[in-house]
């Protein structure tokens, strides 16, 4: 299954990156709603970068280890995330200078390992909660770095996520 978010920030494409890079980033871009908490944290965005986190399924706490595969200073980092019942995760950062501003295009490939299931999961429970999410971190970034942003619409992210 595929998941795309982009944005455009009124912000130069250096200083959006350079959020990610900082070492709060991460906790401010989780959203308040979400039972998550970072255990151990990142300590850059460069490869075999570790970071656990704990996400808790109702009352069961579970651990789900990222491991960052992917960089390259100021267009892109990727994550690709472990946990139980997770078959695939892959998540792209992808950054575009754009005029006096920038561009951000994050992408999520995930599969639970069995098609049919991942189409329901995708329409019953990730799809809905991974916009709220992205809405929520795309929001954060941007208060974050001072600068209105403008979420772009399918058409515009897929045109992005192409280039």
């Amino acid at each position: 299954m595929h998941f795309l978010r982009a944005s455009r920030f009124d912000a130069p494409v250096d200083a959006l990156f350079g959020f990610h890079e900082r070492p709060e980033a991460l906790e401010r871009l989780i959203p308040p709603w979400e039972s998550m908490r970072v255990v151990v944290p990142p300590t850059s965005l460069e490869v075999g970068t570790q970071v656990v986190v704990e996400v808790r399924l109702g009352p069961i706490p579970l651990r789900a280890h990222a491991e960052h595969v992917a960089y390259q200073r100021g267009v892109e980092f990727a994550d690709r995330l472990h946990a139980p019942g997770l078959h695939r995760w892959l998540h792209r950062h992808r950054f575009f200078a754009d005029g006096d501003g920038s561009v951000l295009v994050d992408s999520i490939e995930w599969s639970l390992g069995f098609t049919p299931l991942d189409r329901l999961a995708d329409a019953l429970l990730v799809r809905e909660r991974l916009r709220r999410m992205f809405e929520h971190r795309h929001a954060a970034t941007a208060s974050a770095l001072g600068c209105a942003l403008r979420p772009l619409s399918g058409d515009e992210a897929l045109a992005w996520s192409a280039r």
